[in-house]
């Protein structure tokens, strides 16, 4: 397990837990949906740091979209 890859994880996975709490109080389940995703998408990505920060700076910006 790369040490980048587990900072990715645990920093994505804090924003992810922001977006669905937002998600949950705003009654938007496209935020919650998103925060989901990053909380949980570190066990399905391949193991590079690269797709890991990849796919949550993805997620994060989909999140901030209208």
């Amino acid at each position: 397990m790369d040490f980048g890859k587990v900072i990715a994880g645990f920093l994505f996975s804090a924003v992810g837990f922001v977006a669905w709490r937002y998600g949950r109080r705003r009654d938007s389940p496209r935020h919650m949906l998103l925060g989901a995703a990053l909380m949980a998408y570190t066990f399905v990505v391949p193991e590079t740091a690269a797709w890991t920060w990849g796919t949550g700076a993805a997620l994060s910006l989909a999140c901030l979209l209208p």
